[in-house]
């Protein structure tokens, strides 16, 4: 008798589709799908855009940890820059703002979701906040390089025409504006330097900021 009931319950978790889960937490949690995984809604949205999609979703959350760092460093007591802490507070919210923003359209094109390894942020001495512009300047450019690259695939091998108006309308313009934002901040702190005290003008810059 005992061997007909195990058979048959598990007859019924087969007939029922069980796959298995994974224990995390004390909490049962399905297995996350992968990448080949595809969705009743998903048209046109090919593998390698869904991975590249992936990827700068992980590029978004890297460069929030890494502003999110930054803006805890010029808070320190032996920083005190406000005006800093305030411009990478705010770079850190933009970044994790489009991750998200990257992730409701994966969902609503159908694609799924791969969470990957964020990294550790690098620790520095920015204490002059040029080298801090200067870094946050070659990390935009570094993910502007990846957007591009990413909306060339797009465009000329698997042709999304919806995935490449995402990207226009969110992506590409706003990076380009950023890197000359950034460009011009460094430019007006070095003028300042030139013609102020070096801790007077890095003083006066962070005024600014703090506006």
């Amino acid at each position: 008798m005992r061997v007909f009931v195990t058979a048959l319950f598990g007859l019924v978790i087969a007939l029922l589709g069980y796959h298995g889960t994974e224990q995390l937490g004390g909490v049962k949690a399905s297995r996350t799908p992968d990448l080949g995984h595809v969705s009743l809604v998903e048209q046109n949205f090919a593998k390698i855009n869904r991975k590249g999609l992936n990827k700068l979703i992980t590029d978004c959350f890297n460069l929030y940890y890494q502003y999110l760092a930054m803006s805890n460093y010029f808070g320190r007591a032996d920083v005190a820059l406000p005006g800093f802490q305030k411009y990478f507070a705010a770079s850190s919210e933009r970044e994790e703002t489009r991750a998200k923003l990257m992730m409701e359209y994966m969902n609503k094109r159908g694609g799924t979701l791969s969470f990957l390894r964020i990294k550790s942020p690098v620790i520095a001495d920015f204490s002059d906040g040029k080298s801090a512009l200067d870094f946050a300047r070659k990390l935009s450019r570094q993910m502007n390089a990846k957007i591009l690259n990413h909306h060339q695939i797009t465009i000329t091998k698997y042709k999304d025409p919806n995935l490449k108006l995402f990207y226009d309308e969110h992506l590409v313009d706003s990076q380009v504006e950023l890197i000359k934002s950034l460009g011009d901040m460094i430019t007006r702190l070095e003028r300042m330097q030139k013609s102020h005290p070096l801790g007077l003008a890095l003083y006066m810059f962070d005024q600014e900021l703090q506006k």
